[in-house]
């Protein structure tokens, strides 16, 4: 399973601080301690309302991929190298 980012936008100070003081109880950062309470309170819907995606059915990537297979766009296993693990640098606009 992925990690995906969530981003709150709307925080009251006085919650801010709430959590901050919380994080702090908890010996934790204030992300992980929002990552806490979300995991706590997400284990706590019942698998009965989650969507499921029958195990025969493809993901997106992968129906996008078999969509354009053959086009000469990349998607053929080996056409397009994956890179991983580079020194990337985020350019810097300013100039």
């Amino acid at each position: 399973m992925g990690y995906v980012t969530v981003l709150t936008t709307k925080l009251d100070a006085d919650t801010f601080e709430r959590l901050t003081a919380r994080a702090q109880q908890h010996g934790r950062s204030l992300d992980a301690e929002v990552e806490a309470i979300l995991a706590d309170v997400a284990s706590t819907v019942p698998d009965a309302v989650m969507p499921v995606r029958p195990s025969n059915q493809e993901g997106l990537g992968t129906r996008i991929a078999n969509l354009f297979a053959g086009s000469g766009y990349g998607f053929r296993e080996g056409e397009v190298q994956e890179l991983r693990g580079g020194n990337w640098q985020t350019p810097d606009y300013s100039k």
